[in-house]
């Protein structure tokens, strides 16, 4: 464990030393806060060792939650894996709360179902609703989006009819369906309803570290609560309201402070030096979004002279062909380490079928050449996550993933 410590700057000791009460650290663009994340569980293990409380860290992407479980793995030498689970949110809540004690919820009394997107049921269904209510084919991405709050309203999808999201609600608790946003609205009925489940989890886990987490939503959030009503689990939140890439999906990076006061939590630590930045992009972004103290570049980019430029242009298209590839090009920059961001994923569809229709190859959003149906896509993750990080394990899962897709 000192090792690790050792390999920290004075602003991401400070947080992770810290055992005292619950901590909230503000931390900015390419701060280290991963490894800060890696360091203080392996810290917290120290309280809990030859005891039956462990550890929870939760994030909101399986890429996350694999760059954790990786990074833990290759720090640790004995035993500690016996006292931490790493999970996203859903997961969290999906093996913790709601597969132990659906049994209480009226419509899924008899056991649930989890409908991905993909499944024949919801395909079926939402091209139903989809034709009652007169929508255009965009409609159907759009379904991904409908979840519950936890006054059991739909979220408000603006691109949707009121209706049809309820109408998608009802159908859902009528089958016993359970899709991947209803998986936290139903645990949080659960544990709201139920205090002996959140009674529970305080009592396993000593600690919550939570990842990123300007993208919760209210859901998420009462759940954290109902645990931390009963004074047994301190919490240890990191995120930055700046960087909440969620809001679509129902996050309020509003709350990141609200949960901090009602945690009553430290909010002194903040991570301000960016690894990945040159002091060039630092000033730029300083200027848009301005932070307190403000982000500084220190990691081996830091003197890189080339200066951000800035293009208005009449659409996506016109920035990226016109504008960004002859600069990459320019620039001698390999495809590979090119990255194009959008407010939105929806909006990248279009970028990438003109990508693929030039020949340049792309990964993301609209970037398959094959139908969403197909069952290769199911490959995708697992598939990527060993090309990331080549260990056993992952391959093993992709293995698994391939042999129970495979016609028979």
């Amino acid at each position: 464990m000192q090792h690790l410590l050792d390999k920290l700057n004075p602003q991401q000791r400070a947080g992770v030393e810290q055992v005292d009460g619950p901590v909230l650290l503000l931390a900015g663009a390419g701060s280290g806060k991963t490894r800060v994340i890696v360091a203080k569980l392996l810290h917290c293990i120290e309280s809990v060792r030859d005891t039956t409380r462990r550890i929870a860290c939760i994030t909101h992407t399986n890429a996350a939650a694999d760059e954790i479980d990786t990074r833990l793995r290759e720090t640790c030498f004995g035993d500690e894996d016996l006292y931490y689970e790493v999970a996203t949110i859903h997961g969290f809540a999906l093996q913790n709360i709601l597969r132990p004690f659906h049994h209480l919820l009226a419509e899924l009394r008899n056991g649930f179902t989890i409908l991905a997107s993909d499944a024949e049921a919801y395909s079926e269904k939402a091209k139903e609703l989809i034709r009652q209510y007169d929508l255009g084919g965009f409609a159907y991405d759009e379904f991904e989006r409908i979840q519950r709050a936890p006054d059991g309203n739909p979220s408000q999808v603006g691109t949707l009819p009121a209706d049809l999201q309820n109408e998608w609600s009802a159908w859902l608790d009528e089958n016993a369906y359970v899709t991947l946003n209803e998986i936290v609205y139903h645990a949080g009925r659960l544990v709201r309803s139920y205090s002996h489940i959140a009674s529970a989890l305080a009592s396993r886990f000593a600690w919550i570290l939570v990842d990123e987490f300007q993208d919760s939503s209210p859901g998420q959030i009462l759940i954290l609560k109902e645990i931390h009503k009963f004074g047994r689990t301190t919490f240890f939140c990191v995120g930055d309201p700046n960087q909440s890439i969620y809001r679509f999906a129902g996050a309020s990076p509003e709350l990141l402070m609200e949960f901090a006061l009602h945690i009553e939590a430290n909010t002194d630590h903040r991570l301000t030096g960016n690894f990945r930045s040159s002091a060039n992009i630092c000033a730029r972004a300083e200027r848009l979004c301005a932070s307190d103290p403000p982000m500084r570049a220190v990691g081996e980019y830091a003197a890189c002279p080339i200066p951000p430029t800035h293009q208005t242009v009449a659409n996506p298209e016109e920035g990226i062909f016109g504008h960004f590839l002859p600069a990459v090009r320019e620039l001698g920059v390999p495809l590979g380490e090119v990255g194009i961001f959008a407010a939105w994923w929806v909006s990248l569809f279009k970028l990438a079928r003109e990508l693929r229709r030039q020949n340049i190859p792309a990964v993301g959003p609209g970037a398959r050449p094959y139908k969403r149906s197909h069952l290769i896509a199911h490959l995708v993750e697992p598939i990527g996550a060993y090309l990331e990080s080549p260990e056993s394990e992952i391959a093993i899962a992709c293995n698994v993933h391939s042999s129970s897709l495979s016609p028979t």
